[in-house]
């Protein structure tokens, strides 16, 4: 995910690892989308985001919690998958806002653009 200047602020490796410019908070009952970013929602309610804007940019929130170093399994309660260049899955969002990764989290990182 880049912002409006094409600054690199997250992205997932095909390993499963998610790398955040910023930090990523969970468990958040609401989440304030009112900066402008990549948005996942399960109706109405948001449960995953990712704030694009200057600053904050990078930062992400998901409304459950974060599983790491698990293989994602494909269910119809996943409104992400993110697969590899073997098709394969490695990290997914479900509709109750918990993330999984096969791989593992890196927060405040030095994302090369």
């Amino acid at each position: 995910m880049r912002d409006s200047s094409a600054l690199t602020l997250a992205y997932f490796e095909d390993s499963g690892n998610l790398r955040l410019k910023k930090t990523l908070s969970t468990g958040q009952a609401s989440i304030d989308t009112s900066n402008g970013g990549f948005i996942l929602k399960d109706g109405a309610t948001v449960v995953a985001y990712v704030d694009t804007s200057a600053g904050n940019g990078g930062a992400m929130k998901i409304n459950g919690s974060l599983t790491t170093s698990t293989t994602p399994q494909t269910s119809a309660g996943n409104i992400l998958e993110v697969r590899d260049g073997n098709g394969s899955l490695v990290a997914i969002v479900e509709k109750d806002g918990d993330m999984t990764l096969k791989g593992t989290k890196s927060e405040n990182y030095d994302l090369l653009n």
